[in-house]
C-alpha cells in the first residue's frame, strides 16, 4: 500500500511509521508526538495507542445514513489468531502501517448495498483499526487507534462498515463503530471510558434497528 506524508517516531526497542492518510482504515493517524502515544501493558501485549483522525458522527441517524453495511454478528476466531497485517518500507524495513483482517459471522443484515448479497451465516471480513506486530526483541506490540478494544471472539455486535478506498470493508467512528449487545465485552467502550456517554446514548437506539 503507498502512503504519502510518513511520519516516524522511535519508541522503545520498536519502530512505527505511519502515514497522515491511511486508506486501508478509513482512518488518519496525527503526527507522532510524545504527547499523542499512549503505552500500556495488557495480559498478552504490549499496547501503544496513538492519537488520530475519523469521521464523527453525531447522532445515529447520521452513522446509520453514511454507513454502508450494518451488521449483527461475532467473530470467528480469538484476536491472536487472526490475519494481522503490516506493510513494511522496504527503504529502512520500518512499520509503515499495520491493521487486522477480522472474520466476523453474520447473524442479521440490518443495511446492505443493493449491489450486494449478504445471509444469515456468511463470513465476512473486515478491517479493524489495530495491528499486532514484533519488536526488535520479538515482544509482541498491538498498536491502535485512540484506545480502540478489538472485537472479542463469541461476543456479538452491532457493527458499522464503510468501504476503504481499496474496496475493502472497514470499520468506521473506531469504538462507536461496534457495539456489544449481550455484554459479554467489558472493554467494549475501548480501553479507557472516553465517550462512554455518548456511546451509551448510541447503543440505546442502535438495539432497536
Amino acid at each position: 500500500m503507498k502512503l504519502t506524508n510518513i511520519k516516524k517516531i522511535i519508541l522503545p526497542a520498536l519502530t512505527v511509521v505511519m502515514s497522515s492518510i491511511i486508506l486501508v482504515q478509513n482512518y488518519s493517524i496525527n503526527e507522532f508526538k510524545k504527547e499523542n502515544v499512549k503505552v500500556s501493558d495488557e495480559k498478552d501485549y504490549k499496547t501503544i495507542s496513538v492519537d488520530g483522525k475519523y469521521k464523527v458522527y453525531k447522532d445515529v441517524n447520521e452513522l446509520v445514513e453514511d454507513t454502508e453495511l450494518i451488521l449483527l454478528g461475532s467473530p470467528t476466531e480469538d484476536f491472536s489468531k487472526r490475519k494481522h497485517v503490516e506493510v513494511i518500507n522496504e527503504l529502512d524495513n520500518s512499520t509503515e502501517d499495520a491493521y487486522t483482517l477480522t472474520n466476523f459471522k453474520v447473524d442479521r443484515v440490518i443495511k446492505s448495498p443493493s449491489s450486494e448479497v449478504f445471509n444469515k451465516n456468511n463470513i465476512i471480513e473486515f478491517v479493524e483499526p489495530v495491528g499486532l506486530m514484533q519488536d526488535s526483541n520479538k515482544i509482541k506490540v498491538k498498536v491502535v487507534l485512540e484506545e480502540y478494544s478489538e472485537l472479542k471472539e463469541g461476543s456479538k455486535y452491532i457493527i458499522f462498515l464503510k468501504k476503504n478506498a481499496y474496496g475493502k470493508y472497514s470499520l468506521i467512528f473506531n469504538n462507536l463503530g461496534k457495539y456489544n449487545i449481550d455484554n459479554t465485552d467489558p472493554t467494549d467502550m475501548g480501553l479507557n471510558n472516553h465517550n462512554k456517554e455518548k456511546k451509551d446514548r448510541f447503543k440505546k437506539e442502535i438495539i432497536k434497528l
